[in-house]
C-alpha cells in the first residue's frame, strides 16, 4: 500500500503473504537507499497459530513508517477489528466475523444446510492447516486449485491429482469465481480456456529456481562470467505413486555477443532414455537476461538481448515451438513453459501452435497447491 509522505509524494509499504493469504511481513524503504534495514524498516511482523492468534514474544520488530489503517489487515488478509475491546477482537471475512481466540465464527453459516454434519460455527472444518475459508461462506481445500491469469485463486476442480490450473479467459474466470462463491467445490473445466501445471507446485518451484540460476555465474568460463548469458531449464517427473520430482538440466553454453542462447532438452540424453509420457509432467527453459551492445562497422551500436518469447514458428522445424511439436508427436501431453527475462520477466505457456497464454512472473509465483 502507499501513503502520502507529506512532500507531495508517497511512501510504499510492501507486504509478504504466505500460501494461506496471511500477511506475515510489511516493510518499506523508508530512507530511499534501495535496501531494507531489518532494524528500522520492518513495519510489522505477524506469525500465526493455525486458528489465527498471533505468536507472542517476537513479533515486535517494527518501525514508525506504517499506516495504522492499512495494518489492520492480518490473518487471511482480512481486516482485524479491535475497536470495542481487544479481548473480543474479530476478523471481518465478508460474510461473517471470526474470533481467533475461540476458533469459531460469531455468526451462523449462511451455507449451513450444505454441511449438516458440521457445526455452523466451526472454522475451516476445525482443520485450518488443510482448509481455508476465503470469505466466511464455506471451507475449501485446494488439491487441484484453479487460478486466473493474475494468480488469483478462484476455485478447485474437486480432484486430488496435485495439478494447478490457470484459466486465462477473464470472463470464464469470473464465472468460475461466482460458482465457487456459490458453494461449488468441483468446478468442471471442460471447454474452458485453461493451461495446466501437471507437476503442480513442484513445477512452479522448478521454474523459479531456473530463473534465479540463469542470472548467476556458473563458473565454467575462466575468461568471464556467464551470468545472464546462458539458459537454464528443467522438467518435473511423476512416479507411479504420484510423487513429483524436479529435474534440473545442465546449464546451456555461454552465448556469444551476437548469437542465441540454447539448452539441451532433457540434458541431451538419448531419446530412448527420455521420461515416459506417463512420467513427464511439465518442462521449461529460461532465456537469457543480459543485454549486449555491439559496435557495427559503420560506428552504430546494435543491441542484442534474449527473446521474451519461444523461438521458432508453427509448422517449422527447430526452435522452441518446433521442439514442442516433436515432443507432442512422441505422445507427450506435458505443458511447455518458456520464461523471458531480458525485458522484465514473463512466463509463456506454449505448444506446437505457438504461445497459448502468458503470465507476469510475480503472478506465476503465486501458484500453489
Amino acid at each position: 500500500y502507499a501513503m502520502p509522505d507529506g512532500n507531495g509524494g508517497y511512501d510504499y509499504v510492501y507486504q509478504y503473504r504466505d500460501h494461506l493469504g496471511n500477511i506475515r511481513l510489511s516493510y518499506t524503504d523508508g530512507n530511499g537507499n534501495g535496501s531494507i534495514d531489518p532494524n528500522t524498516e520492518i513495519v510489522e511482523e505477524s506469525n500465526y497459530y493455525p486458528f489465527g492468534l498471533t505468536h507472542k514474544g517476537y513479533n515486535n520488530v517494527t518501525s514508525s513508517y506504517g499506516n495504522s489503517v492499512a495494518q489492520k489487515w492480518k490473518f487471511g488478509g482480512k481486516e482485524y477489528e479491535d475497536g470495542l475491546n481487544e479481548s473480543i477482537a474479530t476478523y471481518d471475512f465478508g460474510a461473517r466475523n471470526y474470533d481467533p481466540a475461540l476458533g469459531r465464527w460469531m455468526n451462523l453459516d449462511p451455507l449451513a444446510e450444505q454441511m449438516r454434519r458440521h457445526s455452523p460455527y466451526n472454522y475451516a472444518f476445525d482443520n485450518p492447516v488443510f482448509f481455508i475459508d476465503p470469505d466466511g461462506m464455506a471451507p475449501i481445500n485446494f488439491d487441484d486449485p484453479i487460478y486466473d491469469n493474475r494468480g488469483n485463486l478462484i476455485g478447485d476442480d474437486g480432484k486430488t491429482d496435485g495439478k494447478i490450473h490457470v484459466v486465462y479467459n477473464n470472463s470464464q474466470a469470473r464465472d468460475i469465481k461466482r460458482e465457487t462463491d456459490g458453494g461449488n467445490k468441483e468446478i468442471d473445466l471442460t471447454g474452458k480456456d485453461v493451461v495446466t501445471l501437471n507437476g503442480g507446485e513442484a513445477t512452479v518451484n522448478g521454474v523459479v529456481t531456473s530463473v534465479d540460476a540463469q542470472g548467476q555465474d556458473t563458473g565454467r568460463d575462466p575468461s568471464g562470467s556467464d551470468a545472464g548469458l546462458h539458459e537454464e531449464g528443467g522438467h518435473t517427473e511423476r512416479d507411479s505413486e504420484g510423487n513429483v520430482s524436479i529435474v534440473a538440466w545442465e546449464p546451456g553454453p555461454k552465448k556469444s555477443e551476437t548469437g542465441n542462447g540454447s539448452i539441451n532438452l532433457f540434458n541431451g540424453i538419448d531419446r530412448s532414455d527420455y521420461p515416459s509420457s506417463d512420467e513427464l509432467a511439465d518442462y521449461w527453459h529460461v532465456h537469457t537476461s543480459k543485454t549486449q551492445e555491439v559496435e557495427q562497422a559503420d560506428g552504430s551500436v546494435r543491441t542484442y538481448r534474449g527473446s521474451m518469447t519461444p523461438s521458432g514458428s508453427p509448422g517449422s522445424a527447430g526452435g522452441d515451438i518446433g521442439t514442442a511439436q516433436d515432443v507432442e508427436n512422441s505422445g507427450y501431453s506435458a505443458t511447455a513453459i518458456q520464461v523471458g527475462t531480458s525485458s522484465g520477466t514473463k512466463v509463456n505457456f506454449y505448444n506446437s501452435n505457438g504461445v497459448i497464454t502468458r503470465m507476469r512472473y510475480r503472478d506465476f509465483k503465486k501458484l500453489k497447491n
